[in-house]
């Protein structure tokens, strides 16, 4: 790490644990307020601007097989990206 090169100042590992503890709790704000657990998730939260439709996203999803959850939204993402680039690209270029 960056904070224990012996360029650094003495007081720099101590920064970089102060650092974390404050990305720690950003992250637990952040999960807290989207609302995802080990075993559930749920959409996140969002308040409309004024004219938006308010549409209830659903609720909570039991999530049972992280791994193969994960893979799908892997594979789904993939054929996202590529029916991107074919839009992009054009016909015969890939």
């Amino acid at each position: 790490m960056s904070c224990h090169d012996e360029t650094a100042p003495p007081s720099a590992p101590v920064a970089w644990l102060r650092d974390f503890a404050d990305a720690r709790t950003r992250l637990r704000d952040w999960v807290a307020t989207c609302g995802t657990r080990l075993d559930r998730d749920r959409p996140t939260r969002r308040t409309p601007w004024p004219g938006e439709s308010d549409d209830d996203a659903g609720g909570e999803v039991e999530m049972t097989d992280r791994e193969r959850d994960f893979d799908e939204f892997v594979r789904h993402d993939v054929l996202r990206r590529r029916r991107v680039r074919s839009l992009r690209d054009g016909p015969g270029r890939s």
